[in-house]
């Protein structure tokens, strides 16, 4: 348990609340009026540890991604928000190394996510849409099974420990999956 904020933290923290607002309200405004020229200006990156530059996919004549260029700056939540079909999924797994692009470039860690190593890949943390869970195992025998298909070692017991201290379900991990909360599920997941 964290300890409460103090009067200074909390300031900051409304201060921080009111810069994202004031640049959410700016971006709204843009995209509302269009027909306008935008007074945003570019975040300038650093120290990306995700850039892509162009990247398109195509799957025979079907285009999927279509030029896209972004950089995700270390330490930043990064989100994908579209409708259905507009190249969320397929974005992912080009920044996962799942698939390869048709044209452009995509640098994840300072390397190409196609030619990853294990230790790479163990640093990525991916949630896909739907990630099955066996409802008729428990909490640690679902991460247990997950963690063996991802090949770590039988000496995993500390590893699970954490992963499911962090989400908050260790104190539930004999209980099966099927009667726990959806949120707990996609806590699960996450582990």
């Amino acid at each position: 348990m964290s300890a409460a904020p103090t009067g200074l933290n909390k300031a900051k923290q409304k201060g921080v609340c009111l810069k994202s607002k004031t640049r959410i309200d700016e971006v709204i405004m843009a995209l509302a009026s269009p027909s306008e020229p935008s007074q945003l200006q570019p975040v300038q990156v650093k120290d990306s540890v995700i850039s892509a530059k162009h990247l398109t996919k195509k799957f025979g004549d079907e285009t999927a991604v279509q030029d896209v260029s972004f950089d995700v700056p270390r330490s930043s939540i990064f989100g994908f928000i579209g409708p259905s079909g507009s190249g969320k999924t397929t974005t992912i797994r080009l920044l996962t190394g799942v698939y390869t692009p048709t044209d452009g470039q995509v640098i994840v860690f300072d390397s190409n996510p196609a030619e990853f190593s294990q230790g790479e890949r163990a640093r990525l943390g991916y949630m896909p849409q739907l990630f099955v869970l066996y409802p008729n195992l428990t909490v640690w025998e679902n991460l247990n099974f997950a963690a063996s298909l991802y090949g770590m070692s039988l000496f995993r017991g500390k590893r699970l420990k954490e992963a499911l201290t962090f989400v908050e379900l260790y104190e539930h991990r004999s209980k099966l999956a099927r009667n726990i909360s959806g949120g707990m599920l996609r806590r699960l997941s996450l582990a």
